[in-house]
């Protein structure tokens, strides 16, 4: 089997099905294009879940069929392969408790949710901070690693010249409704799925100062959520093992869950906040 873990078939074929329908609208009247962008973008979220688990646990044995995978996820997710190993690998758990105001020359979280006096910043004040600067980061990152920033280079151009191919296709199948559907299926809800993947973030950590690593992550429990984003919800285990294949990662919560606060455990998440936070919401959920 090409796989490392049965458990990852299924989102697989979703991720592959997600880009199937994306490339396929641009061969469609713009009306059901649209219609079919909006179940691509509730799917990305699922997606992009996958992609960050791929980030620490890439799904198959061959290193071509991991960037393959990457690459076709990067169309739903907005973020390009290797970027998640240098921002959010290496950036983000390497100094995830690491926030301003900044103590010597401690390194400060590559989606850090203070500011510079130490003060919590707003929900999106926070996600438009950390999105600006996702390039800037993983090139700051990259000068320690610079393997993964070569390839990280590498494939950012790569998805931009298919970005490319794509629009100009969609112009030559369908002229300017043409282009306007590969605009809405490879530009607008890729770049929207950054700001979501930072949004959900935000919830993950925001306001949690402390050094202790059971007290540092949100938990959310809810078997929704948890499906839908395969595990995510149990982010205190996975940023203790992180290398965790996040299908274990519900047993090993249930052998930790005792030591982490019952405040930043959310047993009753449902349906609807499984969706995403408001776009009005400006602070983290507890």
């Amino acid at each position: 089997m090409f796989m490392k873990n049965k458990n990852d078939f299924w989102p697989v074929v979703v991720t592959f099905l997600v880009f199937g329908l994306q490339f396929s609208a641009l061969f469609l009247p713009l009306l059901w294009s649209f219609l079919a962008s909006l179940i691509v973008l509730y799917a990305c979220g699922t997606t992009a879940a996958f992609q960050h688990h791929h980030g620490h646990c890439s799904v198959f044995k061959k290193k071509r069929l991991n960037q393959i995978l990457d690459s076709a996820m990067s169309f739903q997710s907005g973020i390009t392969p290797y970027a998640w190993i240098l921002h959010h690998n290496i950036g983000h758990h390497g100094n995830y408790m690491n926030q301003y105001p900044q103590q010597q020359e401690e390194k400060i979280d590559a989606s850090n949710w203070t500011r510079e006096d130490g003060s919590v910043m707003g929900r999106w004040e926070y996600v438009w901070y950390n999105r600006v600067r996702m390039h800037e980061r993983c090139a700051k990152v990259g000068k320690k690693a610079r393997k993964i920033f070569t390839k990280y280079v590498l494939f950012r151009r790569i998805h931009f010249a298919l970005v490319a191919i794509f629009l100009s296709l969609g112009l030559f199948v369908g002229g300017w409704m043409g282009l306007l559907s590969a605009i809405i299926h490879f530009v607008v809800i890729p770049q929207m799925m950054v700001l979501f993947v930072f949004e959900t973030t935000y919830d993950h950590h925001s306001g949690l100062f402390t050094d202790n690593k059971h007290e540092a992550s949100r938990n959310i429990l809810g078997t929704f959520y948890n499906t839908a984003r395969l595990n995510l919800g149990y982010h205190t285990a996975h940023h203790i093992k992180p290398g965790l294949h996040w299908s274990e990662l519900p047993e090993y919560h249930a052998s930790i869950e005792s030591n982490i606060p019952e405040d930043l455990i959310d047993s009753d998440y449902n349906f609807f906040s499984a969706m995403g936070k408001t776009m009005f919401a400006t602070k983290a959920s507890k």
